[in-house]
């Protein structure tokens, strides 16, 4: 599955790539700048168990203020990757999947007001 944040336009975002086993295109933290997605997590793990019909909590922390990424797997107390990156300021968020499919219960998203990191609201159509 795919957590997209610090979203600017296609060509400038993070994301997080949470797969059962790790390569050079899975399980790590990406950024893309105007360039084919970089890995930048500093700490990582060989994948993660997603399992059969069952929900797994995922909880990603970002502070813009100091760059830090922390993303948490089922257990909450120790984060399976990490990483420092201030490339992209606030920006949207989503989420998905490449090859697979995935179902998702619940999305809680906790911020400061938009106002406050000068992210527009999107445009109303």
């Amino acid at each position: 599955m795919v957590f997209v944040f610090g979203y600017q336009n296609p060509g400038k975002y993070y994301y997080v790539h949470i797969a059962t086993k790790g390569d050079d295109n899975a399980n790590n933290i990406f950024i893309v700048n105007d360039a084919p997605r970089t890995k930048i997590a500093k700490v990582t793990n060989a994948g993660n168990d997603w399992g059969t019909d069952v929900y797994k909590t995922i909880r990603i922390e970002r502070k813009l203020t100091d760059g830090t990424i922390k993303v948490f797997f089922d257990e909450l107390t120790k984060p399976v990757m990490t990483a420092e990156d201030k490339t992209h300021g606030a920006g949207w968020v989503g989420f998905g999947t490449f090859d697979d499919t995935c179902r998702v219960r619940s999305v809680k998203l906790f911020a400061p007001s938009v106002e406050e990191v000068g992210v527009k609201a999107f445009p109303k159509k």
